[in-house]
């Protein structure tokens, strides 16, 4: 059970089959633990001196990229790789964002990792779409460990004194535009659902915006995407500490 992707297990167990529940044990158990590695960033990040918040930086995008592979490579060997493993989610994305941020840090990129990657990032942790995977999995532990380590690159960010405006909202909103509509070209050619634009996966969250606007979800689902980053740009505008 160890390596067996989610597709491997639903085919084998059945599409409704279901190792743990949102909010149950399990997933609180990783929520706590993002809260208490949110709350060591917070607290010890400032205090670091350039070279080694630089470092930190380093070697948080570089356990990003080692996870991605930890991820494709045994799905490779085994022979249950999936065009959809590649890193074009509104979250996993920020993936190529975090290490054009680690190579050459800029406003652009902290305000796509702070408004679009942190709560896409963190929708992911609190509406799982793994739970059909117990704990020693290695794609349970993959899908759980990078979100982590996504979410934690924007709030380095932000505990570094980053501040967004409601000025970066064009940013934002050009970004989410472009990425959707790679990804419903990518869905179309590979058969995937990047972005969730093909289907819901049964997430409780999209199986709601899909029930409210039917067969407007793609245009609906993006405009929601939208104006949930901006209000994260104007939110963490208003944060205290800001220098940048």
């Amino acid at each position: 059970m160890f390596w067996l992707t989610k597709t491997s297990v639903l085919n084998m167990l059945g599409e409704d089959y279901i190792v743990w529940r949102q909010f149950g044990l399990t997933h609180l158990c990783w929520l706590t633990l993002l809260a208490a590695l949110i709350i060591l960033v917070i607290k010890f990040y400032p205090q670091l001196t350039p070279e080694k918040k630089r470092r930190v930086q380093v070697v948080l995008v570089c356990l990003m990229v080692a996870d991605e592979l930890f991820k494709d490579i045994p799905a490779l060997i085994t022979g249950q790789f999936e065009w959809e493993f590649l890193p074009f989610h509104l979250c996993s994305v920020n993936l190529f964002i975090s290490v054009l941020h680690a190579i050459k840090p800029g406003r652009k990129t902290s305000v796509l990792l702070t408004c679009c990657g942190l709560p896409a990032a963190l929708a992911a942790m609190l509406f799982p779409n793994w739970t059909s995977l117990p704990v020693w999995n290695y794609m349970h532990l993959h899908s759980s460990t990078v979100h982590i380590m996504l979410i934690l690159m924007p709030v380095i960010i932000l505990a570094d004194g980053f501040r967004p405006c409601i000025k970066d909202v064009p940013l934002i909103a050009g970004y989410i535009i472009a990425l959707a509509c790679l990804d419903k070209a990518l869905n179309t050619v590979l058969g995937t659902n990047f972005m969730f634009l093909t289907h819901n996966e049964n997430n409780p969250m999209l199986v709601l915006i899909e029930s409210l606007t039917g067969k407007f979800y793609n245009p609906a689902f993006v405009l929601i995407i939208i104006v949930c980053c901006s209000l994260f740009a104007i939110l963490f505008g208003k944060l205290p500490n800001g220098n940048k």
